[in-house]
């Protein structure tokens, strides 16, 4: 008479209601950390405030202005904010727009092209803002080039902030992106609000006359 063993056969009937738990445990652990990454702080109004400034309040054609955008949390916590990045002016997020009202008679400014890749976000770009401290959101890359200021004149600048994309506008174009959990995880600390700055009026003079040398006799 022949016997079959029916032991691997109760093993695995013992073990998969085991591996379906466990299978289950790690799907909910992944959906939680995408809502979460998701579901961000929605910022109430008077959380946080937008001042533009600039270094000085005259300036000569051509010159650019040097401007500061800074957010105040007075949200009463501390949170993380991103300043701009490498393409906030054209889409990315967090969204640093400029405006610049510009004199009638000006003429157009130049148009320049630009690469279309934008540098991947990094863990480093997070910075942790305490209740009622600050952070210049601006940078050189968004900040309105000399361009604009091309006659002389009187011209009104503002300024947005916005955070309340999405995590793929976050996420930059320049290949493969590295850390994307970790990535996540910080921008589910990142309240999602939208500034607008106060507005600020610079005024540009003509650029003085160039000295001519006259040669020596």
């Amino acid at each position: 008479m022949n016997f079959r063993s029916t032991a691997p056969a109760s093993i695995l009937f013992l073990f998969a209601p085991v591996a379906i738990m466990a299978l289950f445990a790690i799907m909910l652990f992944l959906s939680q950390l995408a809502h979460a990454a998701a579901k961000r702080e929605e910022a109430k109004p008077g959380d946080f405030e937008l001042k533009l400034s600039a270094d000085k309040a005259e300036y000569r054609v051509g010159e650019p202005p040097r401007l500061s955008a800074i957010v105040t949390n007075k949200s009463g916590k501390e949170v993380l904010l991103v300043p701009a990045l490498d393409g906030s002016d054209m889409g990315r997020y967090p969204a640093v727009r400029f405006t610049v009202t510009r004199p009638q008679d000006a003429p157009p400014p130049e148009m320049l092209g630009r690469c279309g890749n934008t540098n991947n976000i990094q863990p480093g770009d997070f910075v942790r803002v305490e209740k009622g401290g600050s952070l210049d959101v601006a940078a050189a890359w968004v900040a309105p080039r000399e361009r604009l200021f091309n006659a002389p004149g009187t011209y009104t600048i503002a300024v947005t902030y916005d955070t309340s994309a999405g995590n793929k506008s976050w996420y930059g174009f320049m290949g493969v992106l590295k850390g994307k959990r970790e990535i996540d995880r910080l921008l589910a600390q990142v309240p999602k609000l939208s500034l607008k700055s106060n507005e600020i009026t610079i005024t540009y003079s003509a650029k003085p006359p160039a000295r001519v040398l006259s040669a020596p006799e």
